[in-house]
């Protein structure tokens, strides 16, 4: 699943930053080795670099 996220677009490796999000919902998706996975899915809030 992608997702659409601009507040991320200029966040890079080695950021630090404080995101302030609501979990939406799960989601489950299949792993490369056969397995499923669930994670939460996020809606962001706000976000500030520290």
């Amino acid at each position: 699943m992608e997702s659409d996220c601009p507040e991320l677009d200029d966040v890079l490796q080695d950021d630090e930053v404080k995101v302030t999000a609501s979990v939406v919902m799960s989601y489950s998706y299949d792993t490369q080795i056969g397995g499923s996975t669930t994670v939460p899915m996020f809606r962001v809030e706000k976000i500030e670099r520290i």
